[in-house]
């Protein structure tokens, strides 16, 4: 049995290291020996530093019509982060899960006290999450198993599809511009 709390302030300990994401993934796996925790390292062929968890979940992670309208939105360069996560909710393209049925695909996003966004991945099943942790490692990991600064209030949302995602992400880049 590990505890948690230590696990979630050691990961964010880890973080301000400033490791890179190679030696964050090799550090978190050491954390196993102290911790015994089940965090798992998802192997990626797209650059680990060049993406983070929301341009993950929206599929848009080494994805060129994503990059071309970061770079057609020049010089504001409107990202798939806080901004546009936020902008999501209000134009109500995320519909929040509210009564306990999310399911494998769902999101699971994280916030922290102030209900400001914090962190997104995917649910691989009912206790199991898919994230990129910033610009450092992807992994798979238990609901709580991620660093302290995510939070711990946790909201389920329906997923989006990729070629819905793009189209709104360019609507997002064209009114942010």
């Amino acid at each position: 049995m590990i505890n948690l709390n230590l696990l979630r302030v050691a990961l964010d300990n880890l973080e301000k290291q400033g490791l890179d994401a190679f030696r964050h993934i090799d550090a978190v796996e050491g954390l196993k020996t102290k911790f015994h925790h089940s965090i798992k390292e998802i192997e990626s062929r797209i650059w680990l530093p060049s993406f983070t968890c929301l341009v993950y979940v929206m599929g848009f992670a080494g994805n060129a019509t994503y990059s071309a309208v970061i770079k057609k939105a020049s010089p504001k360069e409107p990202f798939a982060g806080k901004d546009f996560f936020n902008w999501l909710v209000i134009n109500k393209h995320l519909i929040q899960i509210m009564d306990g049925s999310e399911s494998v695909g769902d999101f699971i996003v994280y916030f922290n006290s102030y209900d400001e966004f914090r962190h997104i991945g995917i649910l691989s099943d009912k206790r199991r999450v898919k994230s990129k942790w910033g610009q450092l490692g992807l992994y798979e990991h238990e609901v709580f198993e991620v660093p302290a600064s995510y939070g711990d209030d946790i909201k389920y949302f329906e997923s989006i599809k990729y070629d819905v995602a793009i189209n709104i992400f360019k609507h997002f880049a064209a009114e942010v511009v």
